[in-house]
């Protein structure tokens, strides 16, 4: 019997699923609600950036950049996205620096943390956090995504394109279940129908 082949390793694969069922769990506890808040500001983050990066308002340097120098909506983004991150780990010291152009599908962000005496946030929270670091350092955070027919996260595999993932497996199995379902009620009614129209032939017939 030949080897299963090895399923295809996708970057950031491992920490986003841990982070998704991590968040999935229970998703309206307040340890939760603080990570999917600094996963929105991040991602907001890393759009701005971009864009401000395509239009050449940030120059293109071999050395890390302070994004508080280019101004505008960077500036903005940035403060928000550090106010926040100290609000929710007071114990924590936080930097955010622009990273060379040059190193290509590596994400626009570089976050620096310290951890501190007092840090009053669990174990499980701070494992969440470095994983959200660790996908943003990585260029994967676009790889975690919210289910768009429910509120779960899921790792996607594919984020763009044809076969970009849009929905959870829960939502999947449900909307097999449900064509299913429907398709399982309309062939009933064709054979209905059908066989409706082949009594009503024979009693023209007769």
């Amino acid at each position: 019997m030949a080897p299963k082949p090895k399923e295809r390793a996708f970057d950031g694969q491992p920490q986003a699923e841990r982070l998704a069922k991590w968040l999935n769990q229970e998703l309206h506890t307040p340890e939760r609600q603080r990570v999917m808040r600094i996963l929105y500001e991040i991602k907001d983050f890393l759009a701005v950036t971009k864009t401000a990066r395509a239009n050449g308002i940030v120059p293109s340097k071999d050395s890390f950049q302070n994004p508080l120098a280019v101004g505008g909506d960077v500036k903005e983004v940035t403060e928000e996205l550090q106010e926040r991150l100290q609000r929710y780990w007071r114990s924590t010291q936080l930097d955010v620096r622009w990273p060379p152009a040059n190193r290509g599908a590596v994400a626009d962000i570089s976050l620096q943390i310290a951890w501190l005496k007092g840090s009053e946030v669990s174990e499980e929270e701070t494992n969440a956090f470095l994983d959200v670091l660790s996908l943003t350092r990585s260029g994967s955070l676009h790889r975690l995504r919210e289910c768009d027919n429910c509120p779960r996260w899921m790792f996607v595999k594919f984020p763009e394109g044809d076969r970009a993932q849009k929905h959870c497996s829960e939502c999947r199995r449900e909307m097999r279940i449900l064509y299913q379902r429907d398709y399982q009620s309309q062939r009933r009614r064709d054979e209905k129908t059908a066989d409706e129209k082949s009594k009503a032939n024979v009693r023209r017939r007769k």
